[in-house]
């Protein structure tokens, strides 16, 4: 039976791991926040979904993407927040001394 490889995960807008995803793997990473601005407003996002590819061994291609809920007491409204395209380069490995 073939072992899968370790799944190190950045949990969007919670941590930042500093390692890649391997060369032609997708990761899906997704959360949920609530957030009271006020006593009386609250603010949603759900969910939080950061998508990972690696485009190389060293290189991964990041998007996020997050959907904002806003309930007040008289109404309420949703929006897509602008989506973040990034990328992350391991620059360096880690040596075991």
């Amino acid at each position: 039976m073939a072992q899968a490889d370790k799944i190190d995960t950045d949990r969007p807008d919670q941590t930042e791991s500093v390692v890649t995803v391997p060369k032609n793997w997708l990761q899906i990473e997704t959360g949920l926040l609530l957030q009271k601005n006020s006593i009386e407003e609250r603010e949603y996002l759900l969910p939080t979904a950061l998508t990972k590819f690696g485009l190389t061994k060293t290189f991964e291609l990041r998007l996020i993407s997050t959907l904002k809920k806003i309930r007040l007491p008289a109404s309420a409204y949703s929006c897509l927040e602008p989506i973040e395209i990034g990328g992350k380069i391991n620059l360096l490995e880690e040596v075991d001394t």
